[in-house]
């Protein structure tokens, strides 16, 4: 991993995200490899854009884990039983043709971040969220 500070709002804005509209909230300060979490996002977000979003809330918080970096939509959200073939995806070593491979390439990020990924259907839209373990980033120190 090539750690740094990460600056949310800018990776965000460098991503392609179509026609849909972005909030960007951030509530903490945190290191990560920026280029590797680009990548994560971009794969979230065009997740979300072609299951109908048209609004994305990309946050990042501080947790007793580390960070959580979130992904919010308002699309057509997961069926339940999609749901379930996700999380199959997602918990297999490798990747063995499930549904699933931009989440599934997100989850690598998390875990080369010593984090994990999870897939959260909600009534309107879905949540992604990327752990990224305390062990494996520093906070930035507080101004």
């Amino acid at each position: 991993l090539e750690l740094s500070p990460v600056d949310l709002g800018g990776l965000v804005s460098a991503l392609s995200v179509g026609q849909v509209s972005v909030t960007v909230a951030q509530d903490t300060a945190f290191m990560a490899d920026a280029n590797l979490l680009a990548a994560a996002l971009s794969n979230l977000v065009d997740n979300s854009v072609r299951h109908g979003a048209s609004h994305l809330t990309v946050a990042a918080v501080a947790t007793a884990q580390g960070v959580c970096v979130s992904v919010q939509d308002d699309g057509a959200g997961i069926a339940p039983d999609t749901l379930h073939k996700l999380q199959a995806g997602l918990a297999d070593a490798e990747h063995q043709g499930l549904e699933g491979l931009g989440l599934w390439l997100a989850s690598l990020v998390a875990r080369a971040h010593g984090g994990a990924l999870q897939v959260h259907a909600l009534p309107q839209g879905t949540r992604v969220d990327i752990t990224l373990s305390a062990a494996h980033h520093e906070p930035l120190p507080k101004s």
